[in-house]
């Protein structure tokens, strides 16, 4: 009898307990739903940022501390942590003549460089080369063996690669005891660090994107979350001049980081697509900077950002993905006074 009186007695508090879940999940569904009104106010809304976002975007690249965007931090934290694999007293033209010319380019004070140079040399390089035509009978290098493509070339000089590596000193004496440094990029004088080095950045913003409201799945997600450019420039390191017009896996839109050790002595540059001025922003220890690489007008003309990166006297890396605009504008929501600064670059 004693024995049924308990269970009796656990079986009310259970439909107690109960009926108490579902009334505070009623409240919770009645405080948290959103109306249909409220939906559309949210997606104009939405529509307005992503305006002004494309307005801003197109003509210029947005800089800003990591310290004022807190949400980006956790990446950069572990991103940072690399500054461990700089290789002191490195300096890139010990190892490379041949390129000289393209990094007068890139650290040139004028807007000089040659347009057409350039754009046939990326449409090589990053387009014909990797037989996105479907022309070529075979691979023009391999880029799978230990020195990347650039030493294992079928091509005349100059033919897979941007530099030729000619320099006093032998690239693959450093790689040798340098096991997180590859060359990997046909249009720098660079590094990159090994792809172990890339996954957990590339975890880190993947829980980043979703925080930020990011719902893409499969084959887009996991374009999404591709490093673009996890790269290593000492002292005489650059890109060339370029547009990344062909490197767009999903969206046009980047959002890097920057680890340096000295601030101001690496840049990046780029052309303002308005006014065709040169603009510099020297590189800090923390920098983000977000742009499109690609833009289309009204009438569906597409134009491009001009873009360099070089060091002159620091040890510069770098890491960018690609971002939906959506979320570019959860970025700037995320933090005070950041839709502030992106308004007045």
């Amino acid at each position: 009898r004693r024995f049924g009186r308990r269970r009796k007695w656990q079986g009310k508090r259970w439909l107690a307990a109960g009926a108490a879940f579902v009334l505070l999940a009623t409240v919770f569904y009645l405080n948290t739903r959103v109306s249909p009104a409220e939906l559309e106010r949210r997606k104009l809304v939405m529509n307005e940022k992503l305006k002004l976002v494309h307005g801003v975007l197109r003509n210029q690249v947005f800089e800003i501390d990591v310290h004022d965007m807190p949400v980006l931090l956790p990446l950069f934290r572990k991103f940072e942590s690399y500054q461990k694999l700089f290789v002191e007293g490195l300096d890139m033209g010990d190892y490379d003549e041949s390129c000289g010319s393209a990094f007068r380019d890139a650290t040139s004070p004028k807007l000089d460089f040659n347009e057409t140079f350039y754009r046939e040399k990326e449409y090589q390089l990053h387009y014909y080369n990797i037989n996105r035509t479907g022309e070529l009978a075979s691979p023009v290098c391999d880029r799978e063996a230990p020195l990347g493509c650039c030493f294992n070339c079928h091509l005349p000089r100059g033919g897979c690669c941007l530099c030729e590596y000619d320099g006093k000193a032998r690239v693959a004496d450093l790689l040798e005891g340098q096991k997180h440094l590859q060359v990997r990029s046909t249009t720098a004088r660079g590094f990159k660090l090994a792809p172990v080095y890339g996954k957990p950045l590339a975890k880190l913003y993947g829980k980043l994107m979703r925080k930020l409201g990011c719902t893409v799945k499969g084959k887009a997600w996991s374009r999404l979350l591709a490093v673009k450019n996890l790269s290593y420039f000492p002292p005489g390191g650059f890109l060339m001049w370029h547009t990344n017009r062909f490197d767009n896996n999903a969206v046009s839109f980047r959002v890097y980081l920057y680890s340096v050790d000295k601030d101001g002595l690496s840049y990046l540059k780029y052309v303002h697509r308005k006014d065709q001025t040169l603009k510099k922003m020297l590189d800090f220890h923390g920098a983000v900077r977000i742009f499109t690489n690609t833009m289309r007008d009204g009438h569906g003309e597409e134009s491009f950002l001009w873009h360099t990166a070089a060091s002159e006297g620091a040890h510069r890396m770098s890491v960018g993905f690609e971002i939906y605009p959506e979320q570019i504008v959860s970025i700037l929501d995320s933090c005070e006074l950041c839709w502030e600064k992106f308004l007045n670059i």
